[in-house]
């Protein structure tokens, strides 16, 4: 088969796609902020007031020029700019004061349009406020979760461990709940419903729709050979668990949770649903 070598034509026309291409892939904004004729833009949306050679993005959502910081390009009134830090994507802080920064939609408008909300902490101490992660922060007297400070024995020792676990230097905590009883030195996750010490189990539930936070300890649960099995079953050396209820007729040595039958879990003698026993299934 006889293949056309390349024209130089060819060459050049390819060559000039790809550079009209990379051109247009290095103008693109790196940031949510870029200039524009001359002036700041927050993705489409001007910054109003925004003073044109000092401006700065941060990050993604905050902002600040010599005289105020800036949040989706709206300006934080009343702030530094001088002094004026990002912290992380919701919290910012400068000499004067702390900043809690969210968005929300209105239903009444069919959650089309993004809105912001600026919050200002006054109880926080600025020269030791520092950004935890996951809108968690805290400074050297207390622990802050949205904005909104809750109980912490120890908030310097504060730290995540992630699964909406946290432990100080003294207990452990479930979404911002302390875990009564629980010793720090020792508290580790398990999984997204369990936790543990060295001398306890503990099971967790959040109910996303109020916000209730459920927290029961397994009293008879060894931690030591405790494990999270699947479909909400766990089991230690001696006994099997569905959620935080003791299945005191499983066996141990035979349990096992089944999919895709009318019970979702076995041992040898009975089948069960949702930790309650409904019989042998004969199929």
């Amino acid at each position: 088969m006889f293949y056309k070598p390349i024209t130089l034509k060819f060459f050049i026309a390819i060559m000039g796609l790809f550079s009209i291409f990379s051109l247009f892939t290095r103008c693109k904004p790196k940031s949510n902020y870029y200039i524009s004729n001359g002036q700041w833009y927050f993705k489409e949306a001007l910054v109003k007031g925004a003073e044109i050679n000092s401006f700065t993005a941060l990050n993604d959502v905050f902002a600040v020029d010599q005289s105020s910081g800036y949040y989706r390009g709206e300006e934080i009134e009343n702030s530094d700019g001088s002094t004026f830090i990002a912290l992380d994507n919701y919290y910012a802080k400068d000499t004067n004061q702390v900043y809690y920064c969210e968005t929300y939609r209105k239903g009444q408008e069919y959650y089309l349009y993004t809105h912001n909300t600026i919050l200002r902490l006054p109880s926080a101490a600025t020269d030791s406020f520092c950004s935890v992660g996951e809108g968690y922060a805290k400074d050297n007297q207390s622990v802050y979760f949205k904005g909104k400070s809750f109980e912490v024995a120890d908030p310097i020792h504060f730290k995540l461990l992630g699964l909406d676990f946290a432990k100080d230097g003294i207990q452990g905590y479930y979404a911002c709940k302390k875990i009564k009883g629980s010793s720090a030195s020792s508290f580790t996750v398990i999984s997204e419903h369990y936790a543990k010490d060295d001398s306890s189990v503990w099971y967790v539930e959040r109910d996303y729709t109020d916000q209730s936070v459920y927290i029961s300890r397994l009293n008879i649960a060894d931690p030591g050979s405790f494990a999270v099995q699947a479909l909400g079953y766990s089991k230690d050396e001696k006994h099997i668990f569905y959620r935080d209820s003791l299945m005191r007729r499983a066996d141990v040595k035979s349990f096992q949770p089944v999919e895709g039958k009318a019970y979702d879990a076995q041992d040898s003698r009975n089948d069960y649903l949702e930790g309650k026993k409904i019989g042998r299934n004969k199929n």
